[in-house]
């Protein structure tokens, strides 16, 4: 559900992931918010439930891992989502 891409050395992808809110921030791209994220109460739902955990650092597919703070920054991503329920 997140990227957190800190920098990139290939210009095309640096424009991509810009364009795509994806370059320099932790959380969702515009493309997943915007096409693929159908059922947002139930993502709101859940999102509730997981920021309970006691997130400390978060492991990524695609980006650069998160080294403390991991609760807050999945708050922080997500925020819109809560905010517009």
């Amino acid at each position: 559900l997140v990227f957190n891409f800190s920098s990139h050395p290939h210009f095309a992808t640096r424009c991509f992931l810009c364009l795509n809110g994806a370059n320099g921030s932790f959380g969702p791209t515009r493309v997943l918010k915007h096409l693929f994220l159908k059922d947002r109460e139930l993502l709101a739902a859940d999102l509730e439930e997981i920021v309970k955990w006691p997130i400390e650092n978060i492991v990524l597919g695609h980006g650069d891992n998160v080294i403390g703070d991991g609760r807050a920054k999945m708050e922080s991503a997500f925020g819109w989502l809560t905010r517009a329920r």
